[in-house]
């Protein structure tokens, strides 16, 4: 079972001030002679005063401007380069609220991540990611896992859900995989191999009523080679197919009778 927790991410502004240089022109003192002209009248470089001052007043406006910037940035939390310190707090542009250690922007150490669909993680963070080890659960689904973390991923723990139902052992993209140990809400039990969420491979499952079935799993069912011993007294061991006895096999009865042969869609053939 996967939920969907999406990481943190920060926004980063890396803008810069470039301002045009300026340059001052002004009318020439001297006059055009013909009164009667209507020529457009010769400019010339202000003076070297005119210049600086100029100059001055671009200035004062990039520090304005520059001021501005940083303000606003600081304001959204857009400017993570310089924020480092602990216990810190901050609101996300996702709405998330984050606190706890931040090192260069990035979350980092122990922190608290609440998301704005109420998900909470408390744990270990590094760049920004869960990183170590953690708890994550949602209050209003009811599920939560407790375990360690590998760049975001889990990747060992327990996961639990509002029923009762729980997973314990390795997970991989999310989902339970390799080895691990289930207990459903309904009261069977499965131990062994998992792939991509699924009972895959060798595994172990004990059923509500006391049947067990140990041997070789695909896509959840009984496939390839195993044992079943019903509630009853009777036993099969060989060959399955899709949670069927198929194949060769042996059903021993509680009152020691043999049926040994091949067997087809569970009826011996």
């Amino acid at each position: 079972m996967r939920e969907s927790s999406d990481e943190s991410k920060y926004l980063r502004s890396n803008s810069e001030s470039n301002l045009p240089r300026e340059y001052s022109f002004t009318p020439s003192s001297e006059t055009n002679s013909n009164p009667s002209s209507h020529q457009p009248q010769p400019t010339t470089v202000s003076p070297k005063s005119s210049v600086n001052a100029i100059n001055k007043f671009n200035l004062g406006i990039t520090l304005v401007l520059l001021g501005t910037v940083v303000a606003f940035l600081f304001a959204f939390q857009w400017l993570p380069w310089l924020r480092t310190g602990y216990d810190l707090t901050q609101t996300q542009v996702d709405g998330s609220i984050y606190s706890g250690n931040v090192l260069d922007g990035e979350f980092s150490g122990y922190g608290e991540l609440t998301f704005n669909d109420g998900t909470i993680y408390q744990g270990d963070f590094s760049f920004g990611i869960f990183n170590g080890e953690g708890y994550i659960s949602n209050p209003t689904s009811g599920w939560s896992f407790k375990g360690s973390f590998v760049k975001g991923n889990a990747v060992y723990g327990t996961l639990s859900d509002s029923k009762g139902s729980e997973y314990s052992g390795s997970f991989h993209e999310g989902f339970p995989d390799a080895q691990g140990d289930f207990k459903s809400a309904e009261l069977w039990l499965y131990s062994g191999d998992w792939k991509m969420g699924v009972p895959n491979g060798k595994g172990k499952m004990i059923f509500k009523d006391g049947s067990t079935y140990q041997g070789d799993f695909k896509n959840f069912l009984a496939d390839g080679n195993g044992t079943y011993i019903d509630k009853s007294g009777w036993k099969y061991e060989g060959e399955f197919k899709e949670g069927m006895r198929s194949g060769k096999g042996k059903l021993t009865f509680k009152n020691g009778e043999i049926i040994d042969g091949k067997w087809e869609d569970g009826q011996p053939v």
